[in-house]
């Protein structure tokens, strides 16, 4: 958020991980080619969940009250700036993770030796159709303390499975 900057005070219990944090990733790809004509290639892409984080509102500081060095906050008006939810303070990632990401792509290609420069292939995406949650709703309250039906909301989801027929033909002019 922009407003992260604009005072000392939002930048309270924002250590922690970021939201695109994938602690483990494994990524692996490769093809066969079982002749001059057919080949076939996959990738794989297994990942730990994202970190969940919940910004609300710190009623102290829109109610414009002093911090516990003596100082005044940043006053009202931000709303659910702040790493603070259900009326306590929520560091950044402290909040578990989402489930993991698992895909696997395959793809077919047939080169007919006949029709030189000819390619007829098939890829598809999201081979077990896994539905991971990849991002959800952060926000805990409107600004006003009042909890949003939308808290922890998923946003988006893996793209479901989906399957691209290509013909492509090849020539040097």
């Amino acid at each position: 958020m922009t407003a992260n900057w604009d005072f000392p005070e939002f930048m309270a219990f924002t250590s922690g991980v970021l939201p695109n944090d994938r602690t483990h990733a494994i990524k692996a790809f490769g093809f066969y080619e079982f002749s001059n004509e057919l080949s076939m290639g996959a990738n794989l892409l297994v990942q730990s969940g994202r970190p969940k984080t919940c910004q609300g509102t710190d009623e102290d500081a829109e109610a414009g009250l002093k911090n516990p060095n003596g100082a005044e906050y940043g006053g009202p008006g931000y709303g659910n700036v702040y790493m603070w939810c259900a009326g306590k303070p929520a560091p950044r990632g402290s909040l578990g993770r989402l489930p993991a990401e698992k895909r696997l792509d395959l793809s077919l290609t047939y080169k007919p030796t006949a029709l030189k420069g000819m390619v007829f292939a098939v890829d598809m995406f999201n081979v077990f159709n896994t539905q991971s949650v990849l991002t959800r709703q952060e926000a805990y309250d409107g600004g006003d303390g009042a909890i949003l039906s939308t808290y922890n909301e998923v946003r988006q989801y893996a793209a479901p499975r989906t399957v691209k027929l290509r013909v492509e033909y090849n020539h040097k002019f």
